[in-house]
């Protein structure tokens, strides 16, 4: 259970404010079609999350407990990292492959090598449960996007998304220099 809780609430924290959060909102208003876009993020959340964990549980078999550890560190690090750094503008994705596919591809695409997928990978391969780690991913990522897609602009307005975004990258940044001292012995 600690894989699922673990990959839940760090993903829920890192996508709330998050790029693909955003743009879950903007292909929602862009295509104002609730099903079709709800359907193709949460396929392209599936998708994310099945890479996540497979390589995550690749990885636990490849390296040891303190390695591990080390790269846990590492995913926390850069989630935090990126949740402060200055957002980036997400463009309105200009596609004519209507509301499913065209979302499919601009979640997809967006998701690759974000902060949510090696933090997923890290939570797989440190527990060695990436059935866990994964479905907790997907839960994360569908708590933090759907309300994206069925709000749309009012989500802005509701949540501090800045300050969220600040708070939350304060945290997985000490959270990932704790780690990484623990996993270089110093504390």
């Amino acid at each position: 259970m600690d894989a699922f809780l673990t990959g839940m609430l760090a993903v829920l924290l890192a996508e709330t404010g998050g790029r693909t959060q955003l743009l879950a909102a903007l292909v929602a208003i862009r295509f104002d079609r609730d099903r079709p876009v709800i359907a193709a993020l949460l396929l392209a959340i599936l998708v994310n999350v099945a890479v996540s964990a497979v390589l995550g549980a690749l990885i636990h078999d490849w390296i040891s407990e303190d390695a591990l550890m080390f790269f846990y560190a590492l995913a926390c690090l850069f989630a935090g990292l990126t949740m402060l750094a200055p957002h980036r503008r997400v463009d309105e994705p200009v596609m004519k492959l209507g509301a499913f596919f065209g979302s499919f591809v601009a979640l997809f695409l967006s998701m690759l090598g974000d902060k949510s997928q090696f933090l997923i990978g890290a939570t797989a391969a440190r527990t060695d449960m990436p059935v866990l780690a994964g479905m907790g991913g997907f839960v994360g990522l569908a708590l933090a996007c759907l309300p994206a897609v069925i709000f749309r602009n009012q989500l802005a307005r509701a949540v501090p998304l800045v300050w969220v975004r600040r708070i939350g990258g304060g945290l997985f940044t000490l959270l990932g220099i704790g780690l990484v001292l623990a996993a270089l012995g110093l504390i």
